[in-house]
């Protein structure tokens, strides 16, 4: 029985824990993204730069700030789940 409460209080904490990390990472998304616009506003050759060198295919940002975090929740949902 002591494991079972130690397992659904470690998991209760993990799920505390990924969505501070979500949140987090939705603000620093957020403000980043307004950083790069305002710079690319303010700054031709930091534009010309950013064309230059972006690389084809989908954005690795947002799966860095929405993905990992929602995996690492799915992962201490099924833990709590046990």
């Amino acid at each position: 029985m002591q494991s079972e409460d130690a397992r659904h209080i470690m998991a209760g904490f993990g799920i505390v824990l990924t969505l501070c990390w979500i949140y987090v990472s939705h603000r620093h998304y957020r403000y980043t993204i307004r950083v790069l616009r305002r710079l690319e506003e303010q700054l031709p050759d930091y534009r010309a730069t950013r064309a230059a060198t972006r690389l084809p295919g989908f954005n690795s940002t947002p799966v860095i700030a929405y993905a990992i975090p929602a995996l690492s929740g799915v992962m201490w949902l099924a833990l709590l789940a046990l």
